[in-house]
């Protein structure tokens, strides 16, 4: 479960504290963040970052979707790097997500 940026800083200090040649420097922190859903689209929880909290300025309005190919482990690095399989199958889930997430925005303003 996802917890917040200065409890997970406190439980580091706390182990760091006895090490004398350990700094604990803040590099880049946000909170967890929490994507919208689509129905019919699998879910999971990541334990990695994410610069979606950077792009949304913190409007509640916007909804917000990470998805992707490729594996999280390799991501950014040189390594990174999917089959042209993966990116066509990829173009096809846009598609489908693009496509669910107008119907539910239709569904909604109907009712």
């Amino acid at each position: 479960m996802a917890t917040n940026v200065a409890e997970v800083r406190g439980v580091i200090l706390q182990i760091v504290q006895k090490y004398a040649n350990v700094e604990v420097t803040d590099e880049l922190m946000n909170e967890p963040v929490v994507c919208d859903t689509v129905p019919g689209f699998e879910t999971a929880v990541m334990a990695y970052g994410t610069d979606i909290p950077y792009f949304v300025g913190g409007g509640d309005a916007l909804k917000v979707y990470l998805i992707g190919p490729g594996s999280i482990t390799v991501a950014h690095s040189n390594d990174e790097a999917i089959s042209k399989a993966e990116l066509q199958a990829h173009v096809q889930l846009y598609r489908d997500l693009v496509e669910a997430i107008f119907n539910e925005t239709l569904h909604s303003k109907d009712n």
